[in-house]
């Protein structure tokens, strides 16, 4: 659709990188090396060590001493939200992109998303990750909408796209630091919902490390807990916009995922041998009982989540009787 082209004579206008730094002294050197030698050179970096506890936040004094693009700034440990907010309150670029630090860029992907800005007149741009050494270089590019926008990996990421500072600073759009899993999310769809237009291509330029594990392979905690409060506020986002199918969508997402924190809430609590998250296990039985039959109405999604999910929002009272059993043999 759009013709890739390097930019001649548009140097001018400057990109800022934002990456959120935290403990990551083993990736950090490989990441900043990758923006270093971007293709594209009028871009600033800006680095948010968050109170590593690690190397990390030298490495980045270090990698600034020697590139006056690097502007680094420490903070005590807040989370990646509050991170990135400094980042975008002292960003000077007329673009900006974010990269997380245990991840890497090719060498084209600020020359190739500012390209797709520059010839789709878009307010952000966006392209495909890969997490293996397999890159597809498909030019091919496409408009996202309404229509495939929650299909996107730019709807639950905000790595991979480049935003316009304008629209961003013009309607405060922030990340929200009460909400420390699925703040991605919310931020793409806010930005999303303000934007005139959104071009993707399916070149892939973002590698993304799968060592960072996500929701579904980490332990039960409070700050997992806030995704669903993420999914909630993005389906009456939604509905605000009168985006109905984007908004029934999220409703799916809330029964999805407050199934997979029940099992997670599972596992923890036959470990512990205790009911630790009685409060949170109720609300989350109510959430998955009230969006469950919209999950299930989609027929994108696997037979057996919905399986999955109509068990657990239909029978969740069963799993009373375990730990009826569990106190039985404990009093003996």
């Amino acid at each position: 659709m759009y013709e890739q082209k390097y930019i001649k004579n548009k140097q001018k206008d400057l990109v800022s990188i934002i990456i959120p730094v935290y403990n990551v002294e083993k990736y950090v050197s490989r990441c900043l090396d990758s923006v270093i030698n971007q293709t594209y050179k009028n871009i600033e970096i800006i680095l948010i060590d968050d109170g590593s506890k690690d190397s990390s936040g030298i490495y980045c004094d270090e990698y600034a001493s020697n590139d006056s693009r690097i502007k680094v700034f420490h903070q005590k440990n807040k989370g990646v939200s509050s991170a990135r907010n400094l980042g975008l309150k002292n960003m000077k670029g007329k673009y900006f992109t974010f990269v997380d630090p245990d991840d890497y860029v090719l060498p084209e992907y600020v020359e190739t998303l500012l390209s797709i800005v520059y010839e789709g007149k878009a307010d952000i741009a966006h392209c495909e990750f890969r997490s293996d050494t397999l890159w597809n270089t498909s030019e091919e590019c496409y408009v996202i909408d309404d229509t495939n926008f929650i299909e996107c990996s730019c709807s639950w990421n905000v790595w991979g796209n480049m935003y316009s500072s304008d629209m961003i600073k013009k309607n405060s759009i922030y990340f929200s630091e009460e909400i420390a899993s699925g703040e991605d999310g919310l931020f793409s769809l806010q930005a999303y919902l303000i934007s005139n237009r959104v071009i993707g291509t399916k070149r892939e330029l973002y590698f993304y490390d799968q060592e960072t594990v996500g929701i579904t392979r980490q332990a039960f905690s409070l700050k997992r807990y806030s995704a669903i409060e993420a999914y909630k506020k993005m389906k009456e986002l939604s509905k605000s916009f009168h985006k109905m199918e984007m908004s029934r969508a999220y409703a799916g997402a809330c029964a999805y995922w407050g199934c997979q924190l029940i099992f997670l809430l599972w596992r923890l609590q036959i470990k512990e041998k205790q009911r630790v998250y009685y409060g949170e296990e109720k609300n989350l039985y109510a959430l998955i009982s009230k969006n469950m039959f919209v999950y299930v109405r989609e027929k994108k999604y696997p037979l057996l989540a919905k399986i999955e999910v109509l068990l657990v929002g239909i029978f969740h009272r069963l799993s009373y009787y375990p730990w009826y059993l569990l106190k039985r043999k404990t009093l003996k």
